[in-house]
């Protein structure tokens, strides 16, 4: 080597450490660590800004060193993705985090790309690390945030469905509770009533209720009688929940008679109607609700003693509701209602509801009843005018009937007089004798016929008016005259000379002096007189 040859190297290996020394003096400037390794990978320097984000010292990074720095949890992440890349001669970058002996953790974004020669031989691996940890700290606080806030989102989501379904609950109850009132101030049939009440428990698409049974009180016996019984099934489609908003005060509830038949028929209807229930509250909880008059709620059936486990076990009743009927203040029977179907536990908002549906249901069979007695009384009524308006007919057809009579009676006894006159006197095998004897038949029934209708039609209250004693004798004699000279008995007559009045009913004195004429005739046989 010449003395120049070896000058220039001096110069260039000056110019080189010269070089690094800048290297180092700029990268100890810059805010990103910054780091310098081998083609391996190895470590060969990294600045100042390397080390304070690792807390280590320059020559504990050296060689595989730096990776005592990486956090444990991504060592093997960090060691397999760079050595990858170092092999495969390709760029790195990767998130991941330092600790600290002291124990700060720091999160960067590590990159690296190849240093190539000259001749294209990979000579090593330049690259940075950045502080991510307020971007980290921020994202984090993001996500929580955006976490925190789709949690609210979430809740509040939920808060509304609740209300929701709540106010759509509410809406149902109170539209059911309407169209009830309605229903039951135009209907005042009791059996009607009934069933449209138990379907409104039971019907539409989100029923209260799966099942609703009436049992009604006997106090006689002391028993509660079954009624009738209806489920979502058999209520199905009577009953619709949604009304147009134009027809909401008109709307109301109606009930074909072969619908209620339908539910009469059915099996649980059967069931419940062949049941019967004591008046005994240390038995059945159906009697503490008559005796107590309030609602009960039996939550499990399998826990409370007060049951009738016969009728529990009949029906399947894991729960139910039993809520008293009134009618003037006095329980008439109750309405016992459950989930068999569903499953569906019975809520404070459904007991409430029940509760409101038997208060107006036992108004409206309290209108009812008092509906049909004012029928009934009103029938009656009707009843009582039309007799009353027959019974003036009546009474009127028989004074006229009274009236003809009495004027009949007179010309008929004369006739039968001069008729049984000619039946003596006319031969025995004559023809003339033969109807003579026939008009005297005829006489004698058309003056039993009289009698009869003046026995029928005669008052039995006595109408007062003034009579003339002598002109009712001179009456009665007249009539019974013929039949007088017929036997031969004169009447001798003596009357005072002053007129005898008095205040009396002419007819029934007129009649009671002709019997005694009949008697005194019947009395004396074969002629002679009577005074």
């Amino acid at each position: 080597m010449t003395p120049l040859d070896k000058l220039t190297e001096e110069q260039l290996l000056r110019e080189l450490q010269e070089s690094e020394r800048r290297f180092a003096a700029l990268a100890d400037q810059v805010p990103v660590g910054i780091f310098e390794t081998d083609p391996k990978g190895d470590c060969l320097f990294v600045n100042d800004r390397w080390c304070a984000i690792a807390g280590a010292f320059s020559e504990q990074a050296h060689g595989r060193g730096w990776l005592l720095f990486i956090h444990p949890d991504d060592q093997e992440l960090v060691a397999t993705e760079w050595y990858a890349a170092a092999r495969e001669n390709r760029e790195f970058s990767l998130e991941y985090r330092f600790l600290t002996p002291s124990g700060r953790v720091t999160w960067v974004v590590g990159s690296a790309k190849a240093k190539v020669s000259e001749t294209g031989e990979v000579i090593g691996y330049l690259g940075t690390v950045q502080d991510i940890t307020k971007q980290k700290k921020d994202q984090e606080e993001i996500q929580r945030l955006n976490a925190d806030l789709e949690q609210r989102v979430m809740e509040r989501t939920a808060q509304l469905s609740r209300l929701s379904v709540e106010n759509d609950k509410k809406l149902q109850e109170l539209s059911s509770l309407y169209r009830m009132s309605n229903t039951m101030l135009s209907t005042m049939r009791l059996n009607k009533l009934v069933h449209l009440i138990l379907a409104a428990l039971t019907s539409g698409d989100n029923p209260f209720f799966d099942r609703a049974m009436l049992f009604l009180l006997n106090e006689r016996s002391a028993i509660m009688q079954g009624m009738l019984g209806v489920t979502r099934l058999t209520s199905a489609g009577l009953i619709n929940p949604v009304a147009e908003v134009e027809n909401l005060l008109a709307s109301r509830w109606d009930i074909s008679e072969a619908d209620m038949q339908r539910q009469q028929d059915s099996e649980f209807s059967c069931q419940v109607r062949a049941s019967r229930l004591e008046l005994d509250k240390a038995r059945n909880m159906a009697s503490r609700a008559v005796l107590e008059k309030r609602l009960i709620h039996v939550a499990d059936t399998a826990r409370e003693k007060r049951l009738d486990r016969e009728f529990v076990r009949r029906f399947a009743i894991s729960s139910c509701a039993i809520a008293p009927l009134m009618a003037k203040e006095q329980v008439v029977g109750v309405i016992i209602v459950d989930n068999a179907l569903s499953g569906k536990v019975i809520s404070t908002d459904d007991l409430r509801f029940l509760q409101l549906v038997t208060n107006q249901a036992g108004m409206a069979i309290e209108n009812t009843i008092l509906y049909n007695r004012i029928e009934d009384a009103n029938r009656s009524l009707r009843e009582a005018r039309e007799r009353l308006v027959q019974g003036e007919r009546l009474s009127t057809i028989g004074e006229m009937a009274a009236s003809i009579a009495h004027e009949i009676k007179g010309p008929l006894v004369s006739i039968g007089g001069f008729a049984r006159r000619l039946e003596r006197k006319l031969p025995a095998d004559s023809n003339e004798h033969n109807q003579a004897a026939t008009i005297v038949r005829e006489v004698r029934r058309l003056e039993k016929l009289l009698t009869d209708i003046l026995s029928f039609v005669r008052k039995t209250t006595i109408c007062y008016a003034p009579c003339d004693l002598t002109d009712l004798v001179e009456e009665s004699l007249a009539i019974i005259a013929p039949t007088l000279d017929e036997k031969g008995i004169t009447v001798v007559k003596g009357y005072p000379r002053k007129a005898i009045s008095l205040l009396g009913d002419g007819q029934q004195l007129k009649q009671v002096f002709l019997n005694l004429f009949v008697n005194a005739e019947d009395a004396r046989r074969g002629g002679g007189s009577s005074a």
